[in-house]
């Protein structure tokens, strides 16, 4: 009898649908909308991370001089798509002269 039980216990958990948490907790490294222009005068360094799966929106990061503060850029400024450009243009020169 007991062996019976256990049977159909085991067949209804078998059958029963499962639906597994989906959570998805992103790794960004920037957390809220960011700045929309920063001083050039102060910036050190300038990186673009694009859309990966551990974070789905593209994030530009500022390094500032002497304090090596990091800021977040707002992708769709118009300061960041000049920064964009920037780059852009100096990575093509430097791959026409190599």
């Amino acid at each position: 009898m007991k062996t019976a039980a256990l049977v159909l216990l085991l067949a209804y958990l078998l059958s029963a649908p499962v639906t597994g948490q989906r959570e998805s907790r992103e790794r960004c490294i920037c957390v809220g909308p960011g700045q929309n222009a920063v001083r050039l005068q102060l910036v050190e360094n300038i990186k673009v991370y694009m859309p990966s799966p551990s974070c789905s929106k593209q994030e530009i990061i500022v390094t500032l001089k002497h304090s090596g503060v990091q800021k977040c850029l707002k992708p769709d400024s118009k300061f960041a798509q000049e920064i964009k450009k920037a780059m852009q243009k100096s990575l093509f020169k430097k791959k026409m002269f190599i």
